[in-house]
């Protein structure tokens, strides 16, 4: 089990020891889309804290598949004050407790699935924010939306900032991501506008960590699972796009460095600026960490509609680090750890 993993809970304990004087700012917390990458590395930080403080922090922690929480959260017992909410975010949200704020997290974040799915993709999107922002205006909560850099599209500049805008391809269902990720973001500005609601968002690169589904299409997600069974790693394109990449542990500290901020209504790019490489580039640096090689196979129909059609995507997030938040781990470091993890937790 991943938090019985040693390398794991020294991960965690890093983490802490950063946000340690921050966490003690937050009093109650939902997360929803627990059994995700990060939204379960942030349950497992909270334990973590709650575990090593007198003063805990109330968790509610939702996600639709009960059994997957029980699966990835059996570490978690009745002291650690967390509670779950088993509920689909297509309906309103079962409850009755008022939490300071909610992380909204939920979202379908695999690329076939984008390409398999793109109706329920879209009103998870769409409709399970609403959801969200709903009982959130009823509770007094403030929210914390992952959007995603997709949002941006087709930007003609080196490095992307929170207040540029690119084009996006609409003639195919893969554009229903990132539009409804932008569906979500404009609701957010809504309920702020007529029912003064307080809300940041989050625009992610691409994450990665030893909280990912290996499981995932995702390019990044493939890599590490071949090289952690030592396999060839499987490069389907020529992979020039350059890409803004961060490791989990410093998005979750992006996010309670956001949330800690004085002033809301904001959004905030969340990448690492020492972990911009083309996807070949990391193919080939996770090929050398982990010991293995890189192969070009052809990529299927349904991989290829699942791509992002952007060619490069680096965002600046200059803006986060003026509030204080540095990234602690870049590309290197991240895919070291990320490896050495699974690696043990697989027994490899």
């Amino acid at each position: 089990m991943l938090w019985e993993n040693k390398l794991y809970q020294e991960d965690l304990g890093e983490t802490y020891e950063y946000l340690k004087s921050i966490l003690g700012e937050r009093k109650s917390i939902l997360v929803t889309g627990v059994t995700g990458l990060i939204g379960s590395y942030l349950i497992d930080l909270l334990v973590y804290y709650n575990r090593n403080n007198n003063r805990k922090i109330k968790v509610y922690a939702m996600a639709r598949n009960e059994k997957k929480i029980q699966e990835r959260f059996s570490h978690i017992c009745k002291n650690d004050d967390v509670h779950f909410i088993y509920q689909d975010l297509s309906e309103p949200i079962q409850c009755e407790d008022t939490v300071e704020w909610i992380v909204h997290l939920a979202s379908n974040a695999d690329p076939k699935t984008y390409a398999q799915f793109p109706i329920s993709t879209i009103l998870t999107n769409v409709e399970g924010t609403n959801y969200i922002l709903e009982y959130a205006k009823n509770r007094g909560a403030k929210v914390l939306f992952a959007s995603t850099m997709e949002v941006y599209g087709e930007v003609k500049k080196a490095t992307i900032l929170e207040e540029d805008t690119g084009l996006l391809e609409f003639d195919n269902a893969r554009a229903g991501y990132p539009e409804s990720k932008r569906v979500a973001e404009v609701l957010c500005h809504a309920y702020s506008q007529q029912y003064g609601l307080e809300f940041d968002i989050a625009r992610l690169g691409y994450i990665y960590g030893p909280t990912m589904k290996i499981d995932d299409s995702k390019a990044v997600a493939q890599f590490l699972k071949k090289a952690i069974k030592k396999e060839n790693i499987e490069l389907k394109s020529a992979g020039k796009q350059r890409r803004s990449y961060c490791y989990v542990s410093d998005v979750v500290t992006a996010l309670f460095f956001i949330m800690n901020c004085e002033k809301h209504n904001q959004i905030y790019n969340v990448s690492n600026k020492e972990s911009i490489v083309t996807i070949s580039e990391l193919a080939h640096k996770i090929a050398e960490i982990g010991g293995t090689k890189v192969v070009y196979v052809e990529a299927n129909l349904l991989e290829k509609q699942g791509y992002s059609k952007t060619r490069d995507a680096v965002l600046d997030e200059g803006k986060l680090r003026k509030q204080g938040w540095i990234p602690k781990k870049n590309i290197d470091q991240g895919v070291e750890m990320t490896i050495r993890i699974l690696q043990n937790e697989k027994g490899v």
